[in-house]
């Protein structure tokens, strides 16, 4: 069983009305991948099974974990969500969910037969949908990030949202004028034609590498450093923040407090091509330190 904090072994029951869950170990934290609890420790709480009612799974998808096709992400209409890694593989995976969806009472599932993304996409219609505006572009990006794989129970696969104003420094916006907006036909790394012609002559110049070790970009669009440098003044991203690093804050002038100097960063660094996350979206709490954390203050 695996959570955006914690993952924990266990037995997994499929009824024809019920899924149950059984822990047979200890949760193990995702950051420090230290038991919660030890054995001996008078505060440490029985794990209970859990019981999730299969007449209110709705969606089922894909997953990959630790880089292999073996786990699945259950949804339920109660807005639950259920990620299962299978130990035994992408063969033990696919034949929990052909059980699921042939002997199981799932009135309300609407997933077709097949995981692969591309097969699901395909069939859901969700792109005219869009284009009809019968969703909105957050509904639309979000369903997106959750057939690619994407999911906010895996820090390492936490869904992705763009940048889309181009403009952090006006007073006022005109949202007609097309240049207050970010090009969203290239990805962050090639917005600025400058940078993009030297990480191509970097890209050239490594000629001491293989083929398959040669890269164009030193990062990533979205990292668990990524997620928790924009999400750390809110819990539980906090306490992750603080695990990664070793128990302390990172260095004041080192943290997410600017988004136009954030945004700079984006399209000048060579270094820095991240992307955003739904909360930019949903949460303005995550530009307030409402904890008052002690996060320091910066030299300037």
């Amino acid at each position: 069983l695996v959570t955006l904090q914690t993952t924990t072994d266990g037995i997994l029951l499929l009824t024809t009305h019920g899924l149950y869950f059984h822990p047979t170990g200890d949760e193990i934290n995702v950051m420090t991948k230290e038991m919660l609890s030890k054995p001996d420790d008078k505060n440490s709480k029985e794990q209970k099974d859990r019981r999730w009612r299969l007449s209110q799974l709705t969606e089922v998808h894909g997953r990959r974990y630790m880089l292999r096709a073996q786990a699945l992400e259950l949804f339920f209409a109660d807005s639950h969500e259920l990620f299962i890694n299978f130990n035994g593989g992408t063969k033990e995976r696919d034949k929990f969910y052909a059980k699921l969806r042939n002997s199981c009472k799932v009135p309300m599932l609407c997933s077709p037969k097949s995981l692969n993304p591309r097969t699901v996409f395909k069939r859901s219609n969700l792109t005219e949908q869009w284009r009809k505006r019968k969703i909105s572009n957050f509904d639309y990006l979000m369903q997106l990030n959750i057939m690619a794989g994407r999911t906010f129970n895996d820090i390492t696969q936490y869904p992705v949202f763009p940048w889309i104003l181009a403009d952090y420094t006006s007073k006022e916006l005109d949202l007609n004028d097309t240049r207050v907006f970010r090009d969203l036909t290239k990805p962050v790394g090639a917005l600025n034609p400058d940078r993009l012609s030297q990480l191509i002559e970097r890209y050239h110049n490594l000629d001491g590498f293989p083929e398959e070790e040669r890269f164009l970009y030193g990062s990533h669009y979205s990292s668990p450093g990524v997620v928790l440098h924009y999400l750390i003044r809110q819990e539980p991203f906090t306490t992750m923040a603080i695990e990664l690093q070793s128990g302390r804050f990172d260095c004041p002038d080192r943290l997410f407090f600017d988004l136009a100097a954030t945004w700079k960063s984006c399209l000048t660094s060579t270094s820095d091509v991240k992307e955003l996350t739904p909360e930019f979206f949903t949460c303005p709490e995550i530009l307030l330190n409402t904890c008052n954390f002690p996060l320091g203050e910066t030299q300037s």
